[in-house]
């Protein structure tokens, strides 16, 4: 299953599904993206990108928060050989 990282976006609480529970360990600022690495409580870590923008969907949680990592509808895709 692939998820892009920009299908993905973070809150302090569960979305209408559930979330994934992890904690915040860094953000890499890259130009227009903010790319945040978030290990999870269960699971590998994700790395969530999100618009280095007050325009877009810029949400900015330190290092040490505890985050939910949601995803968009419909974002997952099962790859299949």
């Amino acid at each position: 299953m692939s998820v892009r990282p920009e299908r993905l976006f973070m809150s302090e609480q569960p979305t209408d599904s559930e979330g994934l529970k992890g904690t915040v360990r860094e953000n890499i600022f890259v130009g227009t993206d903010i790319s945040t690495l978030v290990d999870l409580d269960e699971g590998p870590n994700f790395i969530v990108r999100t618009s280095n923008s007050d325009r877009g969907n810029k949400r900015i949680f330190e290092p040490g928060c505890e985050v939910y990592v949601n995803m968009e509808m419909e974002a997952a895709r099962l790859l299949v050989d």
